[in-house]
């Protein structure tokens, strides 16, 4: 095994106005396109990829909220560890047992991440995301984001898992949950950033 071919196209996504236009380039050529968040998981064929690859680069935290309640905003291509580090320094609650996981937010409602008895499912709140069948972006509550547990789906499920062809993220939103174990308090010290 070799360390994997090229892409016929990538693209590095910094800025989310770029892709309607990268999606429309592979659309015209009939390519397939991978979306590649840090690719902890991902081995490239020797052969490569037959299609473009987006790289999604989009950072950004920013803390909405004061007093009890606090909202995280991350944007897709945030490492995921780095985000759980700064919610646990600024002592908000939810996400504090996943630490480790390697990857970026936006791969977190994908795989509904999970750890200790957390997982993301119960504390994103809204899942902003690309829609390429209308190319428009929109917005996805956490009701339309996961599924109920049933028999058929056990564990840690996705809706957004059968989308593959059709939604790309954006960013999340992340409160601090209620009933999580660690103490919660407003958002000091907040820098600014494009998460959103």
């Amino acid at each position: 095994m070799g360390v994997g071919g090229p892409a016929l196209g990538f693209v590095a996504l910094t800025d989310h106005r770029l892709l309607p236009a990268a999606l429309d380039h592979a659309l015209s050529r009939r390519w397939p396109v991978l979306v590649l968040g840090g690719g902890s998981n991902v081995v490239a064929a020797d052969e490569g990829f037959p299609g473009l690859v987006v790289h999604v680069e989009l950072t950004g935290v920013r803390f909405e909220g004061d007093g009890d309640r606090c909202t995280a905003i991350a944007s897709a291509g945030e490492p995921w560890d780095g985000f759980v580090a700064r919610c646990v320094e600024r002592g908000l609650a939810g996400v504090e047992c996943l630490g480790g996981i390697p990857g970026t937010v936006g791969a977190t409602p994908v795989q509904n991440v999970g750890a200790y008895g957390q997982e993301v499912s119960s504390i994103i709140t809204r899942v902003r995301a690309f829609d390429r069948t209308t190319s428009t972006v929109v917005d996805l509550d956490n009701r339309e984001t996961w599924t109920t547990r049933t028999a058929r789906a056990p564990g840690r499920s996705s809706r957004i898992r059968s989308w593959p062809n059709r939604r790309r993220w954006r960013s999340r939103r992340l409160p601090a949950g209620p009933g999580a174990s660690a103490p919660r308090r407003g958002c000091p010290g907040t820098p600014p950033g494009p998460a959103g």
